[in-house]
Formats: structure tokens, C-alpha cells, sequence
């Protein structure tokens, strides 16, 4: 009578450990029933996921009792990709469009004046002079410049980006050297004078837009980067002339230059543009009419048979 109540009193405590292991999630679950072996065959199968490991759940009696085990760990590295992967803005790759990308910078002129645009000039092309005369890195940029000059072993797109760049930069030295101005026709001769010295060579602007940049390179879309230091020549930008992202650049300022209502009107019955249009009318026309070529960067499309007339040009200083 003793032994069979002391062998229940065996048995229950058995299972009553065996019920407090299974009921805790973290717990290991180990049993010793050598009176019941496992076969391994019915040992729990894991499978892996990139972010979860789970358990799955199999029956294996043990006295009698079934015990269901399943666990489930998450990786912390899952949230975080999660996390990731939505946080990405849009806007960055907007933003792709005219970034210079650091790899196409190949001369220490361009970088300082990059650097010196991003600073000293808004997204819309105002121009920041009283600051930028203030700033001692603006004179070595100008003296970088100075000691360079292309020669036969440049390809033409780095030449060119050297030129624009050359053609803005001094462009801003005339009104830094000369502020405070209203206009940049307040200068005598500002486009005629020869004050732009390159290795020993002196140039004026008039000789490298007219003698350099239209004839040899015949890109219409030239006009969108050279800028006069006035309101109403299309925008200055905010970032050096790299040759990788020349072509996309041009592009994109012709395009921002025509969709400018403060610088040009256009529907599509009628046409109020800039009168840069009028001056250089042979270098947009050369594959057909100045309609033609408006229509290839402008938002709006002209009808073919718009009228066209040309703004007056406003003088005023780009900047403050």
C-alpha cells in the first residue's frame, strides 16, 4: 500500500515539473525518461527566415502527457532594415538632378568655387556679394584660376566647364571688386575690359563668350550658363560646371530658365521671353524656329503659330 502510494506521489511530482518547464517561454525543456525514449524522428525542426527563427511545435508523450513547445525570436537587425527602408525621402533623388558628384571635381578651382557658390549663392540665384567680398577664400579661388589654362591635353568637356566657370567667377570679382553697385553697367566697359589673366593671357568676358564658348562649342544652352550679374540673365548656380554632369546640367538650367515666369511667359498662343532670345536668335534657330527650340525645354508647348515678343531686359543687380 506504502509503495504504490509513494510511486503516485512519484508520478504527479514528475509531471507537475514537467508542467512548470513548458509554461515558461524562455525556458530550456529538457526531460530524462529513459523508461520513454524520444525517437528523432519527433525532434522539433527549426527553419530560418533572413529575420525569424521559430520552433515549431510537435506532440511527444512523455507518461502519458503531451508537451507543446514553440518559441519565436526576432532579430534586431530585421526592425532596423524595416526602419530603413521606410525612412527614405523622395526628394533625395530630386535632388540628383544638378549635384555635382565629388568624383568629377578635378581641379582645386572648380572645388573652391563650388564650395564658395554653395555658400554665397541661394537656389533662385541671388548672389550674396557683400558676404562673398568678405571672404579671403573667394581671392585664392581667383588666383587658382588664374594659374591654369587649357591646353592640348584637356577633352572638350573639361574645357568648356573651365571656361563657364572662368566667365562666372570673374564675372563676380568685377562687381565684388567694385561693391556696392546697383548694376553692372554702372562699370565702364565691364565686357570689353581685359582683366581675366590665365597663365600670362589676358581675356575679357566679350572674348570668351563670343571667341571661345559659341564658336567652338555651339550649344545654344551655353546662353542659361554664362551669367551677367543682372535680374533678368537666367539664374546663377549654386554649384560649379564638372564635365560628367555638364550636358545634364545645361539641360536642366535651360529648362528652369524658360518654365521662370519672372523671366519668361509662355503660353501656348503667345510668348513673352527673355530678350536673349533676340540677341543670340542665330543660335537657337540653327535647327529650326525659336519656337522649335522653346518647345524642347519648356513645360508649356507653344502652338506653332504663337506670337512672340521679347521682355525688356531688367539691369539690376542679382544680389545684394
Amino acid at each position: 500500500m506504502n509503495i504504490k502510494l509513494s510511486a503516485t506521489l512519484i508520478l504527479f511530482a514528475s509531471l507537475a515539473l514537467t508542467s512548470s518547464c513548458s509554461s515558461s517561454p524562455e525556458a530550456i525543456v529538457e526531460v530524462n525518461t529513459p523508461d520513454h525514449p524520444v525517437d528523432e524522428k519527433e525532434l522539433p525542426v527549426t527553419e530560418k527566415t533572413d529575420s525569424l527563427v521559430e520552433v515549431t511545435s510537435v506532440e511527444t508523450p512523455v507518461d502519458g502527457a503531451e508537451i507543446d513547445v514553440k518559441e519565436s525570436a526576432i532579430a534586431d537587425k530585421a526592425d532596423k532594415n524595416i526602419e530603413a527602408d521606410a525612412t527614405t525621402s523622395p526628394n533625395e533623388e530630386m535632388a540628383e538632378e544638378i549635384i555635382v558628384e565629388d568624383d568629377q571635381r578635378d581641379d582645386g578651382a572648380s572645388i573652391m568655387w563650388d564650395n564658395l557658390l554653395v555658400k554665397y549663392v541661394s537656389a533662385d540665384g541671388t548672389v550674396n556679394y557683400k558676404s562673398l567680398k568678405d571672404d579671403a577664400s573667394f581671392a585664392l579661388c581667383i588666383s587658382t584660376f588664374q594659374k591654369s589654362h587649357p591646353d592640348e591635353t584637356w577633352d572638350q568637356k573639361k574645357e568648356e566647364c573651365f571656361w563657364i566657370n572662368v566667365y562666372n567667377a570673374f564675372t563676380v570679382k568685377l562687381i565684388v571688386d567694385n561693391y556696392p553697385l546697383k548694376s553692372i553697367t554702372d562699370l565702364k566697359d565691364p565686357w570689353d575690359k581685359k582683366f581675366i589673366d590665365l597663365k600670362g593671357t589676358m581675356y575679357s568676358l566679350n572674348q570668351i563668350e563670343h571667341e571661345i564658348l559659341r564658336p567652338k562649342y555651339q550649344d545654344p544652352r551655353i546662353h542659361f550658363a554664362v551669367n551677367c550679374a543682372s535680374y533678368s540673365c537666367p539664374k546663377l548656380l549654386n554649384h560649379a560646371f564638372m564635365p560628367m554632369s555638364l550636358d545634364k546640367m545645361l539641360t536642366q538650367l535651360a529648362k528652369d530658365f524658360l518654365d521662370d515666369p519672372k523671366r519668361n511667359i509662355i503660353t501656348k498662343e503667345k510668348g513673352e521671353v527673355s530678350q536673349l532670345f533676340d540677341w543670340y536668335k542665330e543660335d537657337f534657330t540653327k535647327h529650326g524656329d525659336l519656337i522649335v527650340f522653346i518647345n524642347m525645354y519648356s513645360r508649356v508647348k507653344m502652338n506653332k503659330d504663337a506670337e512672340i515678343v521679347f521682355m525688356e531686359y531688367n539691369w539690376e543687380l542679382n544680389g545684394k
